[in-house]
């Protein structure tokens, strides 16, 4: 069989010798063996490296043997199931599923569902020892109790409350899991000590006593529930690695995802060197604060999410005591602050410190520490004092540190604040940590220097703080004023207060525990108290308004209210315009609240022009705005109370705020204040609201003492403006109101208007003390005389409107309405009811027709008399004759009846006539009077020879209408006469009246009883002393209104006379004489015949006998006087014995003797 075979050189020895036939059974047995155990590891291992696992469920039992050995005081593992892998770094592990733990007595102590063993040696060759446990996946339960104790157990937790994780059979009847609570007492020997006698053991036997190396955790679950809180908090993603390696000393890796980012943490301890010093090496990365808070058990009292880094290196000596240490904490980038309230939290960029100690010394050194917050810097250098015995306080000194930092007031600008000399000692006994001393500079000078205590408790610490401050700007102690203290009132100051200083400063400030647990902090009044002086400030009180200057002011704060106390100020709304400020306070009665209500109430005293200046500013034009304030330059003073509500808030709308103005001005003038009126000397009170305005005084107002109102009831209503005013004579025309003499005293007047330019005004006119000369055509009132008018004006774009007019007198009642040019010229009127007396119906209409105007006037009855005294009078200088008086007027009148003088009545009268100012064209009236006698007034001719001529068949009715001679009954009236000129005189005139009697006058009654009865006459003719006559003719001329008669011979059979003279009705003054003629028909013969009758009769117009006679006093009661020696006289003496100047004999003082 080996003929043709190669034999290696070593076996072709080997088996040249004899071999015996046992010797080749035992070599092939070893074999097979060999074989047998080669081919199951080959692929054992093949398996492992392909990444599956391979199951040792035979080996199970081995296995939980050896760790119950290593376990030791009667404890037993059993294991469900194990399989063989590699783990994370490529070494082979046995992964047991279903791990329990159980005691002496069969108790379950811990339960597991997975564990990795690391172990020494293969199972396959004795029994396996177990180097490494690690727990994979496994959840962690932790429960802190109401007294910080903490509980927990191992396995998987369940889902939520009354969820339970189902109980595989293996398990079922077994024991329920027990809790382990770690109640270890206090050491004896320092912390360092104790953890260099574990390492020396740890060394010497492993981490359990026996060979077990390392212990470790893998993607666990920690699951905290907080009795004391009521929370619960995951960490997931935790890996655990503690190892012991063999050239001694111990490592520790701690990886989690909390709160934030994942972070890791590991620490190598040295084996003693030759001298028996370990070395600790600490590093740490991206360890969130909160997790630090819950691993500390320590309440969150603040908010923070920088990341915590760092590194510590310290040496223990051959005690186990740290000879020193040197270390570098790092924060991350993140924010700090307020635990409820992200505004009230800042940014970090970036933190570092370096901390350094070395053994025989009390203090740490903290050096470096710097701190990087966006434009926030800080560095400091200090000392940590610790205590030399339980107890003591830990000390801490800062020798200097310099930021600028807005950490007192986030979310605005940094401010350099630095500390100096500042000592905090904490008591861990009691948890108190006192201020001795904090000293606050800004450079060079202490500002402020701070003492207090906070005592820290679980809830929220309580607070002390005294500051005291020297003088420091303004705007420097507000960056100083932590806003946590007042949020809303410091707001309000940083907005409305600026420059000026702080002197004498003190604060105090007590917080109660448990308070900065909410925020904001509610304080309660005896909890705060704020004491400053704030000299030549600036101060403002309201949006848009001027700002109070070059302030005083005294600051009370306590913890609900603010108090500001204003000692003078000014105000300048305008360059050069100043008002001073006395008795000015600023409260808030709960700055506790949110967006707190103020009150301000100050006092302003200065000049009227800056009075104005403020009130025109935009803060005062809100809803219920004043009048327009005055153009041109006023002068005068004024006294102003304000007051001011407006809530302390960041988002203030118009409406919120509230205010009242009462300005009392005095002594005020100024030019354009109403219009285009000055006014002089006034005193006027002012209150302003924005809901209503009211200006009320009195002064000179166009040159006229005026009373005026302007008011505004609610911001939607139209102001309303009164005015009241009597102007004289004076006023009227300062005023530009140019009505001559037909206005003469003072009238009161009353001006109402709604609308600061609605231009409709309501007027009313007392027109009483004043007397009246054709203010409406037609109508004279003397003084004394009770007259009203009222109307509405409306201003339009070519003039005014006159609407509702309403002018009321004794007897006269005058409704209508007018419309006037931009000149005051009267364009169009309507007036329904122009009743100048009692009785009266008439209508007016009025119209501009061409460069004049056309007026019809319509009515039923009117009483004329008062046109008839107007026109027996001189017109009054200045006086007008109504509308048009420059142009053309037209006059269109028809009336059933008008009534003149002594009850007589023209009927069916008619009226047409065309004027040009006192220029008469056209002139056309008739009518029916007395006993149905025709009456008609006609102008004829053109130029010098224009005539107006009268005509009447019943001249007695006539008269008596005109109210010119009320005894001439009947006749024929024919009067020819010049037209009246513009001063009212007449050139010439000439009536004549026909067959007529005189009945009941007492002048020719006079006359006839002074002369007797004449020879040859017959009184039965004439009863009741009437006589007729049978002529009558005259002329007169008038001029200043006085009329002069001249020619006048009155003639019949029985009684004749001459006349001349004047009478002046205007004042009331008769005057006339002539030549009484008894018998005028016999006696009168003589005086015509020639040259005869002159020696006889005289004048060829008297008779042989005749009396001379004068009528002379008041029109109304004239007196009669004759000269009875001119009865003897021839004609031609006669003349001597005429009255050319006083009388010689008045029949009514020498009684009947004269006959």
């Amino acid at each position: 069989m080996w003929v043709n075979r190669r034999v290696p050189p070593f076996l072709s020895g080997w088996l040249s010798r004899r071999w015996s036939t046992r010797r080749r059974v035992a070599v092939g047995l070893f074999a097979a063996v060999l074989l047998a155990l080669a081919t199951p590891c080959a692929f054992l291992a093949w398996q492992i490296h392909r990444g599956g696992g391979v199951a040792l469920d035979m080996l199970t039992p081995w296995i939980a043997h050896s760790l119950s050995s290593q376990l030791g005081e009667g404890r037993t593992v059993t294991i469900g199931s194990a399989v063989a892998a590699r783990d994370p770094s490529g070494r082979v592990e046995v992964e047991a599923q279903d791990v329990t733990i159980l005691d002496a007595d069969g108790r379950r102590i811990i339960s597991m569902p997975r564990v990795a063993l690391g172990l020494d040696g293969m199972p396959l060759f004795g029994r396996p020892s177990v180097r490494r446990i690690d727990l994979v996946g496994a959840s962690v339960a932790l429960k802190v109790g109401e007294d910080g104790q903490i509980a927990f157990a191992a396995g998987q937790f369940r889902a939520g409350p009354g969820a339970e994780r189902p109980q595989p059979e293996a398990e079922a009847g077994r024991a329920p899991q027990a809790e382990l609570t770690s109640n270890l007492p206090e050491p004896e020997m320092s912390p360092f000590r104790r953890l260099g006698i574990w390492l020396d053991l740890i060394e010497k036997s492993g981490l359990d006593g026996h060979r077990l190396v390392g212990i470790g955790l893998r993607n666990g679950t920690v699951i905290v529930d907080d009795v004391r809180s009521g929370k619960r908090f995951i960490f997931g993603g935790i890996d655990f690695d503690l190892a012991a390696p063999h050239d001694g000393g111990l490592t520790l890796g701690v990886g989690a995802s909390g709160s934030g980012a994942r972070w890791t943490s590991t620490a190598l301890i040295t084996a003693r060197d030759g001298e028996g010093r370990r070395k600790i090496d600490l590093v740490m990365a991206g360890l969130s604060p909160r997790d630090l808070s819950l691993a500390l058990q320590h309440p969150e009292v603040f908010h923070a999410d920088t990341p915590i880094s760092g590194s510590l290196s310290a040496m223990l000596d051959a005690s186990g005591d740290p000879s020193g240490f040197f270390g570098r904490v790092v924060l991350g980038a993140g924010t700090v602050g307020d635990l409820n309230n992200p505004e009230m939290r800042i940014g970090i960029d970036h933190a570092a410190a370096d901390v350094r100690w070395q053994a025989g010394t009390r203090g740490l050194s903290v050096e470096r520490v710097q701190i990087a917050a966006g434009q926030n810097r800080g560095e400091l250098n200090g000392t940590v004092w610790a205590p030399a015995n339980p107890g003591e306080p830990l000390v801490v000194e800062i020798a200097k540190a310099t930021t600028v930092a807005a950490l007192l007031n986030p979310h605005e600008p940094p401010v350099p604040i630095g500390l100096t000399n500042s000592r905090f000692v904490y008591q861990p006994e009691s948890r108190v940590l006192s201020i001795e001393r904090m000293n606050i500079d800004q450079g060079a000078e202490t500002v402020a220097t701070v003492t207090g205590q906070a005592v820290l408790t679980n809830a929220a610490p309580a607070v002390s703080l005294r500051v005291s401050a020297g003088r420091m700007p303004l705007a420097q102690a507000v960056k100083l004023w932590p806003r946590i203290t007042n949020p809303y009132v410091r707001d309000w100051v940083v907005d409305n207060m600026s420059g000026g200083t702080a002197e004498d400063t003190t604060i105090r400030l007590e917080i109660a525990e448990g308070q900065l647990a909410t925020m904001p902090v509610l304080l309660e009044p005896d909890a705060l108290l704020v004491q400053s002086k704030l000299r030549g400030t600036s101060l403002k009180l309201l949006p848009n308004l001027s700002p109070l200057k070059e302030a005083d002011i005294d600051v009370l704060v306590d913890g609900q209210a603010t108090r500001l106390s204003v000692l003078r100020g000014t105000v300048e709304p305008a360059p050069g315009r100043r008002l001073t400020l006395s008795q000015g306070t600023f409260a808030i009665a709960e700055h506790r609240v949110a967006d707190p209500q103020s009150a301000s109430r100050f006092r302003l005293e200065g000049s009227a022009d800056a009075a104005f200046a403020l009130l025109g500013q935009e803060a005062f034009k809100g809803a219920a705005t004043g009048p327009t304030l005055p153009t041109g330059p006023v002068r005068g003073n004024v006294v102003a109370n304000v007051t001011v509500n407006v809530p302390i808030t960041d988002k203030l709308q118009q409406s919120q705020i509230d205010y009242r103005v009462e300005a009392d001005f005095s002594a005020f003038s100024g030019d354009k204040v109403f219009g285009e009126m000055r006014v002089d000397n006034a005193s006027f009170k002012v209150v302003t609201t924005p809901r209503d305005f009211l200006m009320r005084g009195e002064g000179r107002l166009g040159g006229a003492q005026a009373n005026f109102e302007y008011r505004k009831p609610r911001p939607d209503a139209k102001p309303v403006i009164r005015l009241t005013a009597t102007l004289d004579d004076a006023g009227r025309s300062r005023l530009g109101l140019n009505i001559g003499a037909r206005v003469v005293g003072p009238t009161p007047l009353k001006v109402t208007t709604e609308g600061d330019d609605s231009g409709r005004y309501t007027v009313e006119a007392d027109l009483t003390q004043a007397a009246l000369a054709e203010l409406l055509p037609g109508w004279n009132k003397p003084r004394g005389q009770a007259a009203k008018a009222r109307f509405v004006a409306v201003e339009t774009d070519d003039g005014w409107r006159l609407e509702d007019m309403v002018v009321e007198g004794r007897g006269v009642l005058v409704r209508g309405s007018a419309v006037l040019d931009n000149s005051g010229g009267l364009v169009s009127g309507l007036f329904p009811a122009y009743n100048l007396s009692d009785g009266d119906r008439i209508n007016i209409r009025v119209e501009r027709a061409g460069s004049g105007h056309k007026v019809t006037v319509r009515g039923e009855m009117m009483d004329a008399r008062q046109l008839l005294r107007q026109m027996t009078e001189a017109p009054r200088p200045g006086g007008g004759t109504g509308p048009g008086q420059s142009g053309e007027l037209e006059i269109d009148m028809k009336a059933n009846a008008i009534a003149g003088g002594n009850g007589e009545v023209i009927r069916q009268f008619e009226l047409r006539t065309v004027k040009r100012g006192s220029d008469i064209r056209v002139l056309a009236a008739s009518g029916r009077v007395g006993r149905n006698a025709p009456f008609a007034v006609e102008l004829r001719g053109q130029g010098a020879g224009q005539r107006l001529v009268v005509s009447s068949g019943d001249a007695g009715a006539t008269l008596r209408f005109l109210d010119l001679w009320g005894t001439l009954q009947g006749g024929d009236l024919a009067l020819v006469m010049t037209p009246a000129q513009a001063d009212g005189s007449i050139r010439e005139g000439n009536i004549e009246i026909t067959n007529f009697a005189i009945r009941g006058d007492r002048a020719i009654a006079g006359m006839v009883a002074a002369a007797g009865e004449a020879p040859g006459a017959a009184r039965a003719q004439q009863p009741n002393d009437a006589f007729a006559f049978s002529r009558l003719r005259a002329g007169f001329t008038r001029a200043q209104g006085k009329v002069t008669v001249s020619d006048g011979l009155l003639w019949g059979a029985a009684i004749g006379a001459t006349v001349e003279g004047e009478f002046d009705t205007g004042r009331d003054r008769l005057r006339l004489r002539g030549t009484y003629v008894p018998a005028y028909a016999l006696n009168n013969l003589f005086a015509r015949i020639p040259v005869l009758g002159f020696f006889l009769g005289g004048a060829p117009d008297e008779g042989v006998i005749g009396i001379t006679y004068e009528i002379a006093g008041q029109v109304s009661q004239p007196k009669l006087t004759v000269n009875p020696l001119s009865a003897v006289a021839p004609g031609f003496l006669r003349k001597m014995f005429e009255f050319r100047g006083r009388s010689v004999v008045r029949s009514d003082e020498q009684g009947g003797a004269i006959r």
